[in-house]
């Protein structure tokens, strides 16, 4: 795969997360948000089953290790983020949310260098600090208020973007021997399960029955983009790029998510969360300064 193919795939990949950010926004209005997580998911369950019948009994059959990565990228990829973002984003803006999930790569760092063995150095410890700096900033609105919607709106998107780097890591190691799309389709079934045995306990399943048409187009398009072909795109490019190099692209995000927020529902940021964001992708970039961005 050439550079370019790669890093157009990359950038298209983050170019959907963050135009997701505002469209999620818009569908909690009406769609509790474990329930929404679940159904941005349900639309690819048949054409996943569909698709792995065709390929025999054995598409079913893998070993215990390839079924704990199914359940990794499940839990990790899917339900918790899903979980964590959609009842924090309630709470919070959806710039704040694309700018505290940014700060993501500084723990698939650290991830990647205990599980995966990738190296660490002056660079990375340091410019992991300044975006924990940062990101703590954020989260407490700069007041260090532990305490509040806000605060806890944050900290759950702080949760699911330690839930994502977990995930990154997961992903990398059964790239190693599974396929991207057997990879992604067992890991959405499994998420899938996850999302709506939790809505069903926790939340008003019954108001799927009253979603306005809008809002079922706006659950495609999530569907269809962030929670698939952005996925895929990622996985491709993974197989043969190190995880700490490839996070780099994640901090572009918040760039693009404020722009798609501010032109989709009217969105602004204060000068505080502005500088903030700048701590945490500052420091994100210096992590990964010590190695060039290769792809």
């Amino acid at each position: 795969m050439s550079k370019l193919k790669s890093l157009t795939m990359i950038l298209g990949a983050v170019l959907m997360w963050s135009a997701s950010y505002p469209l999620i926004k818009i569908a909690l209005v009406d769609v509790p948000p474990i329930l929404l997580g679940s159904l941005r998911h349900l639309i690819f369950i048949p054409m996943f089953i569909m698709i792995f019948l065709n390929q025999g009994k054995n598409a079913f059959v893998h070993s215990r290790k390839n079924w704990l990565v199914f359940t990794g990228i499940g839990v990790f990829a899917i339900a918790l983020p899903n979980i964590f973002q959609n009842i924090g984003m309630k709470y919070t803006t959806a710039s704040v949310s694309s700018i505290i999930q940014s700060s993501g790569p500084v723990f698939t760092i650290a991830l990647a260098v205990i599980f995966l063995g990738e190296s660490l150095n002056i660079r990375k410890v340091s410019g992991a600090f300044i975006a924990l700096t940062g990101t703590v900033m954020l989260v407490t609105g700069g007041k260090f208020c532990f305490s509040g919607t806000t605060f806890y709106g944050n900290l759950l998107l702080l949760l699911s973007a330690v839930s994502y780097a977990v995930a990154g890591v997961i992903t990398k190691k059964g790239l190693e021997k599974i396929s991207p799309f057997t990879l992604l389709g067992f890991g959405i079934m499994i998420g899938f399960i996850i999302l709506s045995v939790a809505s069903m306990f926790t939340e008003n399943v019954a108001v799927a029955a009253a979603i306005p048409p809008l809002i079922w187009i706006i659950i495609l398009l999530l569907a269809l983009f962030p929670s698939f072909i952005a996925a895929w795109l990622w996985y491709k490019v993974l197989i043969n790029t190190e995880l700490s190099k490839l996070s780099v692209f994640v901090y572009l995000m918040p760039v693009f998510a404020v722009l798609f927020s501010y032109i989709i529902i009217g969105e602004v940021i204060d000068i505080y969360t502005v500088f903030f964001a700048a701590l945490i992708l500052g420091g994100v970039a210096l992590a990964q300064k010590s190695g060039p961005a290769e792809i």
